[in-house]
């Protein structure tokens, strides 16, 4: 009796590998896009919080 072994499909394994690299990608994006929009804000209300206003 032969051993049958699975073929290994190298396809299904590099899907895997792109997506995990695309959710790592899409999440340093988001907190880069975050921390830009934030600072963006803030700039915008500087010169409010000097004088008291906010």
């Amino acid at each position: 009796m032969k051993n049958i072994q699975p073929k290994n499909n190298g396809f299904f394994s590099f899907i895997s590998v792109l997506l995990g690299v695309a959710a790592v990608a899409t999440t340093i994006a988001y907190f880069v896009i975050r921390i830009y929009s934030d600072h963006q804000h803030r700039e915008k209300w500087k010169d409010y919080n000097d004088c008291g206003l906010a």
